[in-house]
């Protein structure tokens, strides 16, 4: 069907007067095309200067002997011509001397009398292009400074060919834009420009296409990249950035600019955190926000535990094996995250401190154990209750650690997790309640409290580091478990 289209189907094309649809003039596909010169940059599936698809130096050499002198940039048309004029001089002397030299050849290699001396004699000639040897055996090559050699194009790494390939591509580009002038809407199309490229390679490509593109226009050119990088996407613009998620009925393009516009007391912060960190949100199926270090370094062993524990075997392709990103945000700052994900509309796990406070002697609020607790200094679970609770809680009003306890711990694709009380009590920390549950390995015997559980060390990554190191059969918090559980059942495509 997709072959015979254009034997099925005509195009007709009109160009219409905005403020009257009745006015339209009927126009060719030509016009067209020069209203919108397209460039198409194709994802790199094959890098090699041998493979004529892929021989972007033969071509451009190529287009420096066909194009004429006023298309040439003005930088390179000195040094264009000068290489005609040495091309087309070396053609004439190569020309007439292989030509005198196989008229010989020719002559005294024939003989059974013909042709006499009265007849048209034998000649040759040959068609010698200097040129055509110019366009197809050109190839890159690398050369170093210190010992003057060579190396061929097939020595450097993948990313770096791409890159120049890219670079000549673009060059093509910029030459038709000036060509079609200002009034025209030049489109741009890149697929996966970071094929085969390092992270930095990645981010500097990015970069220097911003800059490319202000160069070479003065009305502006649009321009669509598609990329799977988490650091092409956080070297752009948020408001640039369309978000493509699958779902049963289809694909939905989202505008982040939207999200934006809805958000503005959010965005500052998400467009900071994205940008300063490695974040690759936007190609994960689920998210899991957590506290800081500790629950970085110790969340892809409890995953890989409770997987072998049988704990996600509800689901054919278990957590570990699912597209889940795990992002270290704060307490502070989570609830700030979560319209976003909202907006993204993917499942999300936040993992968060009960971080229990009262107020000691009428002084300001202080940690406590939970049993003492009055409220919590967890801004993620203010945010949460307030926006959740059927209760109306004021802006400075404290709300009680009751009904934070009690709050309904799933909202749509959100679902967030704190210590609970387990063996008699509940850590306000996930130190504290991982010593809870490990008691005899932290040596906590007998009638403990939860001042016993209180984590007295100067580092929490250390103290991470060493229950994995010293002890692999450490029980898992069930406050995680439960969590970890619930993003492995939840389903990603609607």
């Amino acid at each position: 069907m997709i072959m015979n289209f254009q034997k099925i189907f005509d195009l007709s094309i009109y160009a219409i007067n905005p403020k009257r649809n009745e006015e339209r003039q009927s126009k060719k596909i030509k016009e067209l095309k020069e209203l919108f010169p397209f460039h198409i940059i194709p994802a790199e599936r094959i890098l090699g200067e041998d493979e004529s698809q892929n021989n972007s130096l033969s071509n451009l050499i190529s287009s420096f002997f066909d194009m004429n002198e006023e298309d040439l940039d003005p930088e390179i048309v000195n040094k264009v011509m000068e290489l005609r004029t040495v091309v087309e001089n070396a053609n004439k002397d190569v020309q007439d001397q292989s030509d005198s030299i196989l008229n010989e050849l020719v002559s005294n290699a024939v003989g059974f009398g013909y042709p006499n001396a009265e007849e048209l004699q034998l000649g040759v000639i040959t068609q010698l292009s200097i040129d055509d040897q110019i366009k197809n055996q050109t190839q890159l090559s690398y050369k170093t400074d210190i010992c003057d050699e060579r190396l061929p194009s097939t020595y450097n790494g993948l990313g770096y060919k791409n890159l120049i390939k890219m670079e000549f591509l673009l060059a093509t580009f910029a030459k038709k834009v000036k060509k079609y002038g200002s009034a025209s809407i030049p489109l741009l199309f890149i697929e996966e420009p970071e094929s085969h490229m390092h992270p930095q390679l990645q981010h500097c490509f990015a970069e220097y296409l911003e800059e490319f593109l202000e160069k070479i226009t003065f009305g502006g050119i649009q321009t669509f990249l598609t990329s799977h990088s988490a650091h092409i996407a956080n070297t752009m613009d948020f408001s640039k950035i369309r978000y493509a998620q699958k779902t049963r009925n289809g694909v939905k393009y989202k505008n982040l600019n939207t999200f934006s516009c809805e958000n503005p007391k959010n965005i500052d912060f998400i467009k900071k955190y994205l940008t300063l960190t490695k974040c690759d949100l936007f190609f994960a199926d689920k998210a899991i926000l957590v506290e800081g270090a500790s629950e970085r370094l110790l969340l892809p062993d409890m995953i890989d535990k409770c997987s072998k524990a049988g704990d996600f075997d509800s689901k054919s392709y278990k957590l570990p094996s699912q597209y889940y990103t795990l992002i270290e945000i704060g307490g502070a700052y989570a609830y700030k995250f979560i319209p976003f994900m909202e907006f993204l509309n993917i499942p999300c796990l936040i993992l968060t401190d009960l971080d229990s406070v009262a107020k000691l002697d009428g002084s300001r609020y202080k940690s406590v154990p939970v049993s003492k607790g009055e409220t919590t200094s967890n801004e993620t679970l203010k945010w949460w209750v307030r926006k959740n609770s059927n209760k109306q809680y004021k802006a400075s009003e404290k709300i009680p650690l009751e009904d934070i306890t009690s709050i309904d711990k799933t909202q749509g694709k959100c679902h967030i997790e704190f210590q609970c009380k387990e063996n008699g009590l509940c850590g306000h920390s996930l130190e504290e309640a991982i010593r809870n549950v490990n008691r005899g390995y932290f040596q906590l015997d007998g009638d403990i409290k939860e001042e016993d559980l209180e984590f007295k060390g100067k580092c929490k990554t250390d103290f991470a580091l060493e229950l994995i190191y010293r002890n692999e059969n450490y029980i898992i918090p069930s406050y995680i478990k439960n969590g970890l559980i619930w993003l492995n059942d939840e389903n990603v495509l609607e």
